[in-house]
């Protein structure tokens, strides 16, 4: 990064960027900040007992690996590619923390996150449970059954929403959630990620284009069997409530 940030600086610029470019320069500055911050105060961090005092240590290192992004967005990449419009250039985007990862900024929020990697993290009670599958635009709440065939409308329009709860007794972050439909044969699956979730809350994954990409559209004479699940995370010792399955078919729009 540092090389990065030294290569920016010694670019002539053109014209249209000349005035964009300190800016470019001060956003990779603030990430080479950042991240030697981190590494210097990791160690510290780690010794801190209580999540609290590692997230004090380390906040002000994931601040400027923040503001190296909105300096990026605002100041360089979306002025400079309204600069050069005319010339059909589009600046690429550049982000360091993914817009999930936002409480890592607090104080609170980089604490927990340093704590959880301890290996006494996977004591306690952790685990997250499927609340409800959800169609759209329908509104159609699935049900389980071998009997219950749920009836959807499959166009470009559907999507399939999953809640799930967080039965435990700490944040968790990074959980992959993914929903696989099968049929004679053929499997489609698509994956998305609860980015954190906090004790006792609820957080949805959106499933939008479920045949978009794949090699066949909805047979709307034959059922599906759709499966979502919610991966196990670590300290996890009840899986119970983490899988559902569905029979649904699919139908055409009216």
């Amino acid at each position: 990064m540092g090389k990065a940030a030294d290569a920016a600086a010694s670019i002539a610029p053109t014209k249209q960027l000349e005035q964009y470019q300190p800016a470019l320069v001060q956003a990779l500055q603030y990430r080479v900040a950042g991240l030697n911050c981190l590494s210097e105060n990791i160690s510290q961090a780690w010794k801190r007992k209580r999540a609290a005092g590692a997230g004090r240590v380390l906040a002000p290192c994931t601040q400027r690996l923040l503001a190296s992004d909105i300096i990026y967005s605002d100041s360089f990449s979306e002025p400079a590619t309204t600069a050069l419009k005319g010339l059909g250039v589009q600046v690429p985007a550049s982000r360091f923390l993914d817009p999930s990862d936002a409480g890592l900024v607090t104080a609170a929020g980089i604490g927990e996150a340093i704590n959880r990697l301890k290996p006494s993290a996977v004591h306690g009670l952790h685990g997250l449970g499927l609340v409800s599958v959800v169609a759209l635009p329908q509104g159609t709440t699935l049900q389980t059954g071998s009997s219950q065939i749920n009836q959807l409308t499959g166009d470009d329009k559907l999507v399939i929403v999953v809640s799930a709860r967080n039965f435990g007794n700490f944040r968790e972050v990074g959980v992959p959630v993914t929903l696989t439909l099968s049929h004679a044969g053929t499997k489609i699956k698509r994956s998305g990620t609860i980015g954190s979730i906090d004790k006792g809350a609820t957080e949805t994954v959106r499933f939008p284009d479920l045949f978009k990409n794949a090699s066949t559209q909805p047979e709307f004479t034959q059922r599906y069997k759709m499966t979502v699940t919610i991966a196990k995370v670590p300290g996890e010792s009840v899986v119970a409530n983490n899988t559902r399955t569905y029979l649904v078919q699919f139908r055409l729009p009216t």
